[in-house]
């Protein structure tokens, strides 16, 4: 493996395909064994899906760390919020940022890989201003399977921390469900604010009869404790036989000022009758949206147009160039055979995805049960549980975040941090760049499951 100086990787990392943004283009859904079957053997109403194998026509060829950074197809539209004098102003910003990171699509319905434990991702942005905005995320935990990410442009007083425990269920009839809990904590540091923002839930409907339908529902909110403000924010969808398909992709949403004595110290940012709503957000998603203030006969106003805003690309580091924990190369082989068109070798992807979820069962976190002999906690790399209070229950919660996250206003003279050489020469126990933080006994462990030649041939790198 090339070993280039740390500084250099920004200029080495490559964009994201023309193809991809927004979603894959001009991508045909390939033929594949019968939904219906599997489901059938698999399935009960309720059941935890993290705890079935999902087959492999489902999946999408690219790690959750990775799809999480969807999130952010437009970050230009954070940039210039910190500088922005009205609160409301920031406010009615971030509720149309947070809207504007939903509309990625797939051909039918899908599941990106579920991350191993200590998996890695980090990519970024560039801006005109020349400033870049950088993101990493790593697996915390595997069972509940927790997924910590980070965000920063510390050029533009903007840094964020999220927790997201994916939590999956099957809903009868026919529909499966995707709970994103957690939060992100966004924080504007020139202004001391923080922005405790929660997902909605990905649902994916008609698995046994009509075409499979993914719809994102349930609520989200923004709540800022110092300002008083919070949004609540409804993902509508699509009623039952095809009833109400004005709500598909659907937002109704509401931004309010809170009454005082509310919030981080008072308990809950509460919605009750007092609250004073100040402007609805409504439209599509996926399409248009609108904003409306709530004095009696203001006019609608275009919030934000989906279809006309820029897919901004996520520069990462080539394969060659990462570490063997990170998304993009470990799964780069099931990866491979996933994106072979028209015909997919389903058989080849579930050996490939099967292997890294061998290897990671033999760790002694995965093997013991906790408190039994033999039984290893696993030891996170950058981000460490910390209690908080959500402010919209009021109740104490613990969330992952990073360890090094900076609140402080930024300083011209800083030090810009470089997330992919974070993400590429973390420690591991199961040996990385260069060996680094290996313990035999666990190289040792991982690498007896058996491995395809290719595979065999990429361990041997490290």
């Amino acid at each position: 493996m090339s070993d280039p100086a740390p500084e250099q990787l920004f200029d080495l990392a490559v964009p994201d395909a023309e193809h991809t943004l927004g979603g894959l283009k001009d991508d045909v859904e390939p033929d594949h064994p019968s939904v219906l079957g599997h489901l059938v053997r698999s399935l009960m109403p309720g059941q935890d899906l993290t705890r079935v194998t999902i087959p492999a026509f489902f999946l999408e060829p690219r790690s959750l760390l990775e799809r999480m950074a969807d999130t952010q197809m437009h970050p230009d539209l954070l940039l210039n919020i910190s500088t922005m004098q009205d609160p409301v102003d920031r406010m009615k910003a971030v509720t149309k940022w947070y809207l504007s990171g939903w509309h990625y699509r797939t051909i039918g319905v899908k599941k990106p890989y579920n991350p191993i434990i200590g998996e890695t991702f980090a990519c970024y942005w560039k801006h005109a201003d020349g400033s870049r905005s950088q993101y990493f995320a790593e697996q915390v935990l595997h069972r509940p399977p927790v997924t910590a990410i980070y965000f920063e442009n510390r050029a533009h007083n903007l840094v964020a921390s999220a927790h997201v425990w994916t939590k999956s269920q099957f809903s009868a009839p026919q529909t499966t469900k995707s709970i994103l809990d957690g939060a992100c904590i966004l924080t504007f540091t020139n202004l001391g604010e923080e922005y405790y923002i929660t997902f909605p839930t990905y649902y994916a409907h008609n698995l046994l009869i009509g075409s499979l339908r993914m719809e994102v529902g349930d609520v989200g909110h923004i709540v800022c404790a110092k300002t008083g403000l919070r949004a609540d924010i409804e993902f509508t969808q699509k009623g039952m036989l095809g009833f109400g398909a004005d709500r598909l992709n659907g937002v109704d949403a509401k931004i309010r000022r809170v009454r005082p004595g509310t919030g981080s110290s008072g308990g809950p940012m509460h919605t009750s009758a007092d609250s004073e709503i100040l402007y609805h957000v409504t439209g599509h998603w996926d399409k248009l949206l609108y904003i409306q203030s709530a004095a009696k006969g203001s006019p609608k106003e275009l919030l934000l147009d989906v279809t006309k805003e820029p897919v901004s690309p996520k520069f990462a580091l080539p394969l060659e160039m990462q570490g063997p924990w990170e998304s993009r190369r470990l799964w780069q082989f099931a990866t491979l055979e996933l994106q072979k068109r028209p015909v997919v070798d389903w058989d080849a992807v579930d050996r490939e995805k099967s292997q890294l979820e061998e290897e990671q069962r033999l760790l002694a976190c995965h093997m013991y049960k906790e408190g039994a002999p033999g039984y290893e906690p696993w030891i996170t790399k950058k981000f460490h549980p910390r209690k908080i209070q959500d402010p919209v229950t009021g109740n104490d919660r613990e969330l992952f975040m990073f360890d090094d996250m900076d609140v402080k206003p930024y300083e011209p003279t800083e030090k810009e941090p470089n997330m992919l050489q974070l993400s590429r020469s973390l420690p591991d126990p199961r040996g990385g760049l260069r060996g680094a933080g290996a313990i035999p006994a666990i190289v040792g462990a991982t690498k007896s499951v058996k491995l395809s030649q290719r595979r065999l041939a990429a361990y041997e790198k490290f």
